[in-house]
């Protein structure tokens, strides 16, 4: 319990913090031992689709050389089988999980070689909001237990939402999605199916169907997930947790579609895990 008790005393202070640098550095320090911050991250869609342009990470100074390092490698190789197996399951993972469900060829063996170089023996993936991943290293294989694991998860959400409220959401255009169609993503983000967003909502699966195909046009997305994980990035994920009223007309918390950070924040672990000492 001292590392959950160590994450919520950062979720508690997180105000405090000023700039992307304050918040990883504290993150850094309410985690350490045994997790070391690499950064924090979002992966603009254009890369996932295959160009090769570095995109903001928010490093921890100690990392600043392993990115230094990973900006020319990846411009030679691409996205690493690590950044692969990310995107594609959005989940929280271990270093290791990679190796053991890909297999990688020797073309995939540049970031571990990296990794090697640079100290690294084992890394945790941490996924918030669908596009974000706060990523910890150690110097040796990580055993994590449900309480590291947990500590992990609060303060990396909190982390993801104080850099997004300090920064804003890397966007290339405003893609202008009405709340109903926020709205019916938000709904679907939760792994609900059409019919049953229809139920909520009390329309039909019809119109469920429209929102979606509008919302694909709009962020220039094909899959669900890519939408969702598009919308998110825009807006930011706060801004996507909207009441089921303003789907039939009410104005968007400050009348653009951007939620207050302090105050439309979805119920979270940190928040459920607030009364720790």
């Amino acid at each position: 319990m001292p590392l959950i008790a160590s994450a919520v005393r950062f979720v508690r202070a997180i105000n405090r913090y000023l700039s992307p640098e304050e918040v990883i550095l504290a993150l850094h320090a309410s985690l350490h031992p045994p997790l070391h911050v690499l950064g924090a991250w979002s992966v603009p869609l254009s890369v996932r689709r295959g160009a090769r342009h570095q995109y903001p990470i928010y490093a921890h100074p100690e990392s600043e050389p392993f990115f230094r390092d990973y900006w020319a490698a990846f411009k030679q190789h691409g996205p690493s089988v690590l950044a692969r197996f990310a995107w594609r399951t959005r989940r929280d993972f271990r270093m290791h999980d990679v190796l053991h469900a890909e297999h990688p060829d020797l073309d995939d063996l540049w970031i571990f070689e990296l990794l090697h170089k640079h100290g690294i023996k084992d890394l945790v993936y941490i996924a918030v909001f669908d596009c974000w991943y706060v990523v910890f290293w150690s110097p040796k294989s990580l055993r994590l237990d449900k309480n590291t694991w947990c500590a992990a998860r609060i303060a990396a959400d909190a982390a993801v939402r104080r850099i997004e409220e300090l920064v804003g959401v890397h966007v290339d255009s405003n893609p202008k999605l009405t709340a109903c169609e926020r709205n019916v993503l938000r709904l679907l983000k939760d792994d609900r199916s059409e019919r049953e967003v229809a139920g909520l909502l009390k329309v039909g699966v019809s119109t469920v169907k429209q929102y979606v195909a509008r919302s694909r046009r709009k962020l220039r997305t094909t899959g669900l997930r890519d939408t969702i994980a598009e919308a998110v990035r825009h807006y930011g994920l706060l801004a996507m947790v909207l009441i089921v009223g303003e789907f039939h007309g009410l104005s968007p918390p400050d009348g653009r579609g951007r939620a207050s950070l302090s105050s439309q924040a979805p119920a979270s672990s940190s928040q459920m895990l607030m009364s720790v000492p």
